[in-house]
């Protein structure tokens, strides 16, 4: 049907939205921890038990991580759709611009 209507760009989306609907459904949270480099064990075990802390324990967390050297530093974290981006990146972006204007 998409296609046909020539709406097929909806398709990444409408499954987004689903996968959302469903973690929903079944009390769930997903997070994605963003770093330059890859996290060490106790890093990954530290940032995880923070997240649970601050979701609380009612909901089931599931954690991806992601490597994206582009953010030189920190982290940015995405949990369901909220998002802390606390990257070097975006630091120096702030410093710059707070620069800028003066």
């Amino acid at each position: 049907m998409l296609a046909s209507k020539g709406h097929l760009n909806l398709l990444k989306d409408i499954a987004t939205d689903y996968e959302r609907l469903v973690a929903f459904e079944r009390n769930e949270a997903r997070a994605t921890v963003t770093s330059a480099e890859p996290l060490s064990d106790e890093q990954k075990r530290r940032i995880t038990d923070a997240l649970k802390k601050r979701i609380g324990s009612s909901q089931q967390l599931h954690v991806s991580e992601k490597v994206d050297p582009k953010i030189l530093g920190g982290l940015v974290v995405t949990v369901d759709d909220k998002a802390v981006d606390l990257s070097t990146a975006t630091q120096i972006r702030k410093i710059d611009s707070a620069l800028r204007r003066q």
